[in-house]
């Protein structure tokens, strides 16, 4: 279990003409200790047409990524054992930003129809 929280990217899009999206983790901070562990690229049809689902089941044995109610990655690495807060971010920072910046050529808008957080009962 990880004491000090994990980065959980429920949805991270760096090639949205593509359609792809991805799930990751960043665990133990930014620098020499950083981990990471990623879903690797999924593909969303018509991604950027209409709304879709993002999800995620966080159990204190693993986490389950949903895509438009279809489980896209599962994994039992860096489960978090405190309570986390959520951000919606249009971010990209670090290496990753440098390379998006010199492929990309996208908006800087996303639109959030709803966000919802369900806690089991007795936990």
């Amino acid at each position: 279990p990880i004491a000090n929280g994990t980065e959980i990217d429920i949805y991270e899009c760096f090639e949205s003409q593509n359609g792809w999206v991805s799930h990751n983790l960043h665990w133990d901070g930014y620098g020499k200790a950083h981990k990471h562990i990623g879903s690797g690229q999924k593909n969303v049809e018509n991604l950027l047409e209409g709304y879709h689902t993002f999800a995620l089941q966080w159990t204190p044995d693993e986490y389950r990524f949903f895509i438009d109610n279809k489980e896209s990655w599962r994994t039992d690495k860096a489960i978090s054992h405190i309570n986390e807060y959520i951000i919606l971010s249009l971010e990209v920072g670090g290496k990753q930003a440098k390379i998006v910046r010199q492929k990309a050529n996208f908006s800087d808008n996303i639109s959030v129809d709803w966000v919802r957080v369900y806690k089991r009962q007795g936990r």
